[in-house]
């Protein structure tokens, strides 16, 4: 899927088909992370769980499935649960786009060294760009 395809979808898809495919997602998310709100923009990625989205000629991203959000810390082997980071997006290369609870932004993480970093400016922009199709 192209980054385009994805923002067309966003477009054509109404809030209130979103808040119902993802109503089970958000509650899973809510209980295994103990929070009681989810940023709209997490929910909407996972509206294109498990698709690979083709950011640009030399990157692909996927979205990760909410079996694979639930079951992280067994398949990737890091305690996302008690430090309050959800992996999201898987970016290759150990790198994820995870959103942090505590300070409450997205961010990249490094399964390997378990280390967060800033967003690239790149996927910033990315993601903001999918955040206003969305009026979040």
């Amino acid at each position: 899927m192209q980054l385009n395809d994805l923002m067309k979808e966003l477009r054509e898809t109404t809030i209130e088909s979103q808040l119902s495919l993802t109503e089970s997602k958000m509650s899973l998310i809510k209980s295994i992370y103990s929070v009681k709100k989810i940023n709209r923009l997490i929910l909407s990625l996972f509206l294109f769980e498990n698709k690979f989205i083709e950011v640009n000629e030399k990157n692909s991203w996927r979205i990760l499935g909410i079996n694979e959000v639930e079951n992280a810390e067994q398949e990737l082997n890091v305690d996302f649960v008690s430090k309050k980071i959800l992996p999201i997006v898987d970016c290759f290369d150990n790198d994820y786009i995870i959103f942090d609870f505590s300070s409450e932004c997205f961010c990249m993480f490094n399964i390997v060294d378990e280390i967060s970093f800033p967003l690239p400016e790149s996927t910033q922009l990315i993601l903001d760009s999918i955040g206003e199709q969305l009026g979040a």
